[in-house]
């Protein structure tokens, strides 16, 4: 027969357990090690003290770090997990998890002999077939070999998971403690018997209105309180520290917050602690902040009681479908005694099985889906078995907290009294429309939405209206299209204002003839004051209409010549005042010089010489007196607007002043560009005279080579519109007269067009100072406008409007 070897007996593992078994059994031949017969001395050693102790140990060994573990490790490294195969492998093959964590630890004992120590680690480690989260207490030491160099680490390891999640445990007890303390905004407080001092927390000290340092004298925390309630807080603390009381503490009290001018109602609830002799030794608990709740309360009974006293049925509906509550009027309308149970009694018995059918079917499922109905409905008073008709209003009551449904509320109004006034409402809208139908006057009403439900047979005749097309609401139809958005919006207005309706609008008649109507309507309100139906009536003011806006048209005609005249008489009058204030000054200067030099002539008549210089200065002075008066009279001319506008050729009239120009022009060698101009409507002799200015004013105040540019473009009434000042219906004619002369100062761009305005000294520029002033009148009285541009020594700019046609 065969025979089997038996295992080698090696005594540093004899009564090694579990795990002395698994390494005599173990082929390590084929290992770093070698067998174990060869195994250092030191190893042995180390492993016989590993093997034998009953503390959970750890061995690495060699440069390879292979693993060794005792029978008290094993359970720490679970099921389905890493043992046996832990045994004889790299540490690095067993501990990838945490390598990086105990590697350093490991190096730094195999370098210097420096042993290590932790407690509670937290260490992840793979076992019972998942990462669990494991917490160690350990200690690497070195363990040297026979050459006296550290051979390897020996680990002294605690797993202390359970520790460490009930310290968490405790403390999480506490903090959910804190957290139950805070969330339920909680007070907390403990006092001592002995010396009537007591502590609390931050919350209840800023409740009293007390430091938040140290303990506090009960005596303190009492005058915090509102006088009423002081003597009945402090009988009840004496209470709860007399042994034979249990020690129970719960009390309602007020404190007086000062600094707030509020007050805090708080529920103080506490347990006193007695020793073996029956004294108290410790008495403490909590106070709770309930001035919502109280308010709440008082509110609540506030509510109670309007509830109570309305003529309003009101009741709440259990989910069970039992009543749990119908308040006094609710109850008198039913027929139920006042001091009956109302959930004893059946909903059923307080409807007709048809109204009960509808309330269990539509009302319910309806405010459990919708959370609310309204509408018509009927009870029945179970003494008198009478049917009522209601109007409920339902409303599903949800819990704040949870969301859920937890009764159906109802409001019930008594539709009978206001059926009753419907009732003689419509017997009275009867005996209306029988006697508005005998009216020529056009009659309407409608319900208290605005919707027209009458028409008198007036209107029918006078529109030619079916009533199938009434009744779609064609009636609109009748009024004019222009009319029709302003009546609807009025009528709008009136019906949700409650305002009287009063409306001008067109009607057509049935051969398609539009007349003018006047409309009114009025409210019909019951003793309310709610509005239950609108009548109103429809007047033919055709002929008022059209005899009112002839007057007002003939009337804003005759208001508008009346502006335009007293405008132009402004204007005179303005021009009279500058011309009189100008003209005198310049007409008395000749006439006074004429009258000096007279005298002067009488004195000197001895002296032929001096007397003929006289003369020439008396014979100039009168020349320009004459041509001064020239002026003026050609200035006055320009008001009289008899002579007739004709078609009139811009180009014609610019190249006859050139024409009349021409010698002067080739003396100053001047240049003159132009574009083309068109042919507009217009006084020739007058267009000509402007032209006429405006070119001898160029030449005149000119630099050597004088160049004048006239450049025009047409403005369509559009580009009109800006210039405020020009007709916005006409097209006109932009003309620019452009020259290179001596200019003047921008401000003056105005004061150049006043008659006898001067900007230069006669000596210097001859003229009489009246030409710009011409051109104005001139281009003003053609319907236009004309402004200067221009800045010293830079040339000047005019800038004319023309109307193309009047």
């Amino acid at each position: 027969m065969e025979t089997i070897p038996l295992q080698k007996t090696y005594q540093f593992l004899a009564g090694a357990g579990e795990m002395g078994q698994l390494i005599r059994s173990r082929d390590w031949s084929k290992s770093r090690l070698g067998s174990i017969e060869n195994w250092p001395q030191s190893l042995r050693t180390t492993l016989s003290i590993l093997l034998h102790s009953k503390f959970p140990m750890f061995l690495f060994w060699g440069p390879d770090l292979i693993s060794f573990y005792n029978d008290a490790y094993r359970p720490s490294l679970g099921v389905d997990g890493k043992h046996p195969d832990a045994l004889g492998e790299k540490g690095e093959t067993i501990w990838p998890e945490i390598w990086s964590d105990i590697k350093p630890l490991i190096d730094q004992v195999m370098a210097g002999g420096e042993a290590s120590w932790s407690e509670d680690q937290l260490l992840p480690i793979y076992r019972n077939g998942k990462i669990e989260d494991v917490y160690w207490t350990f200690s690497y030491s070195p363990v040297h070999d026979e050459s006296g160099h550290v051979g390897g680490v020996f680990v002294t390891c605690s797993e202390t998971t359970g520790k460490v999640v009930n310290l968490r445990k405790i403390e999480e007890s506490k903090d959910q403690l804190q957290f139950a303390i805070d969330a339920a905004d909680l007070g907390t407080w403990d006092l001592d018997p002995a010396t009537n001092r007591f502590t609390g927390n931050d919350r209840l000290k800023t409740w009293f209105g007390l430091s938040l340092l140290g303990e506090i004298d009960l005596t303190m925390a009492i005058n915090a309180l509102v006088e009423k309630d002081r003597q009945r807080v402090t009988e009840a603390i004496q209470t709860a520290l007399q042994i034979e009381s249990g020690g129970n503490y719960d009390i309602e009290f007020t404190i007086d917050q000062r600094p707030d001018q509020r007050e805090r109602v708080v529920h103080a609830k506490g347990k006193a602690f007695f020793n073996e002799t029956g004294k108290a030794y410790r008495f403490n608990g909590t106070l709770q902040d309930i001035t919502d709740e109280v308010r709440a309360r008082e509110e609540q009974q506030k509510l109670l009681t309007l509830v109570e006293n309305s003529v309003d049925l009101m009741s709440i509906l259990r989910l069970d479908g039992k009543n749990s509550y119908i308040n006094k009027a609710g109850k008198e309308l039913l027929g139920i005694e006042e001091e009956q149970e109302v959930s004893l009694i059946p909903i059923s018995e307080l409807h007709t099985p048809e109204q009960f059918e509808f309330v269990r079917t539509e009302i319910i499922p309806s405010v459990m889906e919708k959370g609310r109905w309204s509408g018509s409905f009927a009870a029945r008073n179970i003494k008198t078995g009478e049917t009522i008709p209601l109007y409920n209003n339902c409303l599903r009551i949800d819990d704040q907290s949870t969301g859920l449904p937890m009764a159906i509320g109802a409001v019930m109004r008594d539709l009978r009294p206001e059926m009753a006034v419907q009732k003689a409402l419509e017997e009275s809208k009867e005996r209306f429309r029988l006697l508005a139908d005998f009216m020529p006057q056009f009659v309407w009403a409608s319900d208290p939405s605005g919707t027209l439900n009458y028409f008198n047979r007036a209107v029918y005749d006078y529109a030619g209206l079916s009533t199938e097309e009434v009744e779609n609401n064609d009636w609109i139809k009748i009024v004019h299209p222009d009319d029709r958005l302003a009546n609807v919006d009025a009528w709008l207005k009136s019906v949700e204002t409650g305002v009287d309706f009063v409306f001008q609008h067109r009607f057509r008649r049935h051969d398609g003839v539009y007349r003018w109507q006047l409309s009114r309507a009025v409210p019909m309100k019951d003793s309310e004051g709610t509005i239950q139906w609108w009548i109103g009536t429809s007047t033919d003011i055709d002929d008022q209409k059209k005899m009112s806006d002839e007057l007002e048209r003939m009337v804003q005609q005759r208001t508008r010549e009346l502006h335009n005249s007293n405008q132009e008489l402004i204007k005179t009058n303005h021009e009279l005042e500058q011309f009189a204030y100008i003209a005198s000054h310049d007409l008395q200067e000749p006439l006074r010089k004429i009258q000096s030099f007279s005298e002067l002539l009488q004195l000197s008549l001895n002296d032929e010489a001096v007397a003929g210089q006289y003369l020439e200065k008396i014979s100039t002075s009168a020349q320009r007196m004459a041509d001064l008066i020239k002026s003026v009279l050609n200035y006055s001319r320009l008001s009289n607007t008899a002579d007739r506008f004709v078609e009139t050729d811009l180009n014609q009239i610019l190249e006859n002043v050139e024409s009349d120009f021409e010698l002067l022009i080739e003396q100053k060698q001047a240049t003159i560009r132009r574009s083309p101009l068109p042919v507009i409507e217009g006084i020739p002799m007058h267009l000509s005279q402007l032209f006429s200015n405006l070119i001898g004013n160029a030449l005149k105040f000119s630099v050597k080579n004088p160049i004048v540019d006239i450049s025009s473009q047409l403005l369509l009434p559009e580009e009109v519109a800006p210039l405020r000042v020009l007709n916005p219906d006409f097209t006109y004619v932009y003309i620019q007269f452009k020259d290179n002369g001596i200019g003047f100062e921008p401000e003056y761009s105005e004061r150049v067009f006043t008659i006898f305005q001067r900007l230069n000294h006669r000596k210097s520029y001859s003229g009489t100072g009246i030409g710009l002033a011409l051109c104005r009148k001139i281009v003003e009285s053609h319907g236009g406008m004309i402004r200067a541009e221009s800045e010293l020594n830079k040339g000047a700019t005019f800038h004319i409007y023309l109307p193309v046609k009047r």
